[in-house]
């Protein structure tokens, strides 16, 4: 028997997370997350946030020189 595996990322991924074997959220919005605690669904942390220069424009991610 096939177990597949669903992940989502908002509320309305609910009814599809809900019809997987194995249901993971990423980052997600606090609805979701609250949800997938009383369902024992895996939680994984998101994506961190871009990173914003002064005037709000998202700053390019720069390599160090080693």
């Amino acid at each position: 028997m096939v177990h597949p595996t669903g992940g989502g990322d908002h509320v309305f991924d609910v009814p599809m997370l809900s019809n997987t074997g194995s249901a993971a959220v990423v980052g997600g919005d606090e609805e979701l997350r609250d949800l997938a605690r009383a369902r024992s669904w895996l939680l994984l942390p998101g994506a961190p946030a871009p990173l914003r220069s002064a005037a709000g424009a998202a700053s390019p991610v720069r390599e160090s020189a080693s």
